[in-house]
């Protein structure tokens, strides 16, 4: 099944929004949390990868999604990173919308082919 993504890039100056009151960004506090944390945000992907998980997604999971990927993008302007970049699957509409709202810009797709299974 073909693989598609959407890769994109912050534009240089480009605005930039905080990550709101929504979300509190800490360490992680061990190994474990992390593991947990991680499998929790995984469950309901659009990654066409799990796509057994797919789930509608709701206005308040892409709040939350546009304020992750803020900070994330905020952390990485922050340490002077020439070039930000990122990608989702061409499915994965509601990330690919994220980008957009972020001010991130396609600037090539990606086609992955492999076997069924």
């Amino acid at each position: 099944m073909p693989d598609a993504s959407m890769p994109g890039t912050a534009m240089p100056g480009a605005a930039m929004r905080g990550a709101g009151a929504r979300l509190t960004f800490r360490p992680f506090a061990d190994t474990e949390e992390l593991l947990t944390l991680t499998s929790s945000a995984l469950s309901g992907t659009l990654d066409v990868h799990s796509r057994e998980d797919l789930t509608r997604m709701s206005a308040r999971e892409a709040a939350i999604r546009d304020d992750i990927l803020a900070e994330g993008t905020r952390i990485l302007a922050e340490q002077d990173v020439p070039r930000i970049r990122a990608s989702t699957d061409l499915d994965s509409v509601p990330m690919a919308n994220a980008f957009r709202r972020a001010g991130y810009v396609t600037f090539e797709c990606e086609i992955k082919m492999g076997w069924g299974g």
